[in-house]
């Protein structure tokens, strides 16, 4: 089964490179619809910002500006590339053989053995996968002439002088197209452009030289220059065959087809090989084998049916080098300058084009980060004010409210607790609002003064006399009568005088006395139990502060850098 093992095989390795290619094709089809959608979900009209003179919002503004016409150029850019863009070319889409040969080497001979047309009249027709040809011709110069037509024939055309004016091509399942081109000495001018970009684009440069008169002069000079063209090169050699002469029963005369001797196909291969390497042809596929073929072998082993007969014509191991542009790795390689240009638009879009003024998507985001740092680090320099503002409002604090209160001391009215907390938070807006809005309006050129109606202070703490308690002595003196003492005083007494004395008693008395008042504790205390209360006032003026005069900046660039970076994520996403 050495035929059908062979030509089976051949187009089973050609359909997986089919659905290979056409699995990239498609991913890439997806792809550029990916970077269209991508681009396209990004606003090109952001939300206003407010009119300032301050250097930041100018800055913010200026961002504005530059988002909106980068992607303005981005949508348009892309639009114009990818409408009009295919990343796989027509000469991509299957890979691609193209022939090389002087006249009469058997070209058109051996491209329809490949597609299978030479044999579908015979046991292995099924084979025959009916590619359609086509042919460019300038044979007939009129206003089609040098365009692509399809050949009516169904077949490439062998006759000798008109196949050497056309380019005749076919795509084998969708996986391989075979391109037959004009002998060496007729690709004048006229296909010198198209058979540059078939060998721009080729797999694999399939150079034929005859049997008769391998790899002479004209065809040595031809293969040096497709060497240069750093294309992989497989030279064969081909109408290996040679005519026998016999006769039948009759005695009639025929001619019988047969093989080259091995012998004789060795040394022209030897040749071959050595005459390569002297051009330095270091890229030929295989550096250690040159195949002698004979198509017309072929094509007698199919009608005929004899496996030995194809061995014979070594088509069995021409197919299988050829089968080396058939596989994954090929069609790796093949999609390399496809996938690489994807990848250029897609690093375009990234990182700009500086020769075109292009800003790329990553450019616009690190400008939109620097502004986003800038309101960071104005944000922080309010943030450090706290202990600024603090510190210079308690010195401040400090001195009106001891006047204040040593005022409501001498009212009498200190132990009215609704009235001093009224005083006190009137004390402390005023006191802050001078000192914050002395500090902010020297980090905000256009800050406008603040009123600030939030102090919420309570007077917890009693003022009170200070009262002490004393003892003291007094003495009391008392008149009594008393005895008489003495001999006189009783006669006196007898007549009827009286006598007296006083006397003097010393009690132990206490009393209250007032020594002073807890003011200055008073004073203190109050003092003291307004710096929580003064610092919650600092603190949400500052962000009231960095609210009004850097959120909604902030708010609308860092909105703008992440729709930008989720952009960068997805194109990266995209790239190979």
């Amino acid at each position: 089964m050495t035929i059908e093992t062979t030509i089976k095989s051949f187009h089973d390795s050609i359909r997986s490179a089919a659905a290979s290619l056409k699995n990239y094709e498609r991913e890439m089809d997806e792809k550029q619809h990916a970077i269209h959608t991508c681009i396209q979900n990004i606003p090109s009209t952001p939300p206003a910002i407010k009119k300032g003179e301050t250097a930041l919002v100018k800055s913010c503004n200026e961002i504005i500006t530059q988002h909106s016409k980068a992607v303005r150029n981005w949508k348009q850019t892309i639009e114009k590339y990818i409408s009009g863009k295919q990343f796989v070319n027509r000469f991509e889409k299957s890979l691609l053989v193209i022939v090389f040969a002087d006249v009469k080497a058997g070209k058109s001979s051996l491209g329809n053995f490949i597609s299978g047309y030479s044999y579908q009249n015979t046991k292995h027709g099924d084979l025959y996968t009916k590619p359609i040809c086509y042919v460019y011709d300038y044979t007939e110069k009129n206003k089609d002439s040098g365009t692509e037509k399809v050949l009516k024939e169904g077949h490439f055309i062998e006759d000798e002088i008109q196949a050497t004016a056309s380019i005749q091509y076919f795509t084998l399942l969708d996986g391989l197209t075979w391109v037959d081109t004009p002998g060496i000495h007729s690709l004048t001018s006229e296909y010198e452009d198209l058979a540059k970009e078939y060998i721009k684009y080729a797999d694999l440069i399939l150079f034929l030289t005859p049997s008769n008169n391998p790899l002479k002069m004209d065809e040595a000079q031809e293969i040096k220059k497709l060497i240069q063209c750093d294309k992989p090169l497989l030279v064969t050699i081909t109408k290996s065959d040679t005519g026998s002469v016999i006769f039948d029963e009759n005695n009639n005369r025929r001619t019988i087809l047969r093989p080259k001797s091995d012998e004789n196909r060795k040394l022209q291969e030897d040749y071959v090989k050595d005459e390569i390497e002297r051009f330095g042809g270091n890229n030929i596929v295989s550096q250690n084998e040159y195949i002698s073929i004979s198509t017309k072998l072929a094509n007698n082993a199919m009608e005929q049916n004899d496996e030995e007969l194809f061995k014979q014509s070594n088509m069995p191991d021409f197919f299988e080098q050829i089968g080396t542009v058939i596989s994954e790795k090929a069609v790796a390689l093949k999609m390399k300058r496809p996938l690489d240009e994807f990848n250029f638009v897609v690093r375009e879009l990234l990182d700009g084009n500086k020769q075109s003024d292009f800003i790329g998507i990553k450019k616009l985001k690190e400008n939109m980060e620097t502004i986003l740092a800038d309101i960071e680090t104005q944000e922080k320099k309010l943030d450090a004010l706290t202990e600024t503002i603090m510190l210079q409002a308690k010195g401040i604090l400090s001195n009106s409210l001891y006047q204040s209160l040593s005022t409501e001391k001498s009212k009498g009215t200190l132990s009215e607790k609704e009235h001093l907390s009224e005083l006190v938070n009137d004390l402390v807006n005023q006191t802050l609002s001078s000192v914050i809005s002395e500090e902010i309006g020297n980090n905000i050129a256009n800050f406008q003064t603040m009123n600030i109606n939030q102090s919420r202070a309570i007077i917890e703490v009693d003022f009170e006399k200070k009262k002490k308690q004393i003892e003291y002595e007094i003495q009391e003196g008392k008149e009594r009568l008393r005895d008489p003492r003495g001999i006189i005083e009783h006669i006196q007494h007898f007549f009827g005088k009286e006598f007296h004395e006083f006397s003097i008693r010393t009690k132990i008395k206490t009393r209250e006395i007032e020594t002073g008042d807890n003011f200055n504790e008073f004073f203190q205390i109050i003092y003291e139990s307004l710096q929580t209360e003064m610092k919650r006032i600092v603190m949400e003026q500052i962000d009231k502060a960095k609210g009004e005069y850097y959120g909604n900046l902030k708010q609308i660039i860092d909105t703008l850098c992440k729709e930008i970076n989720t952009a960068i994520f997805e194109l990266e996403g995209l790239m190979y």
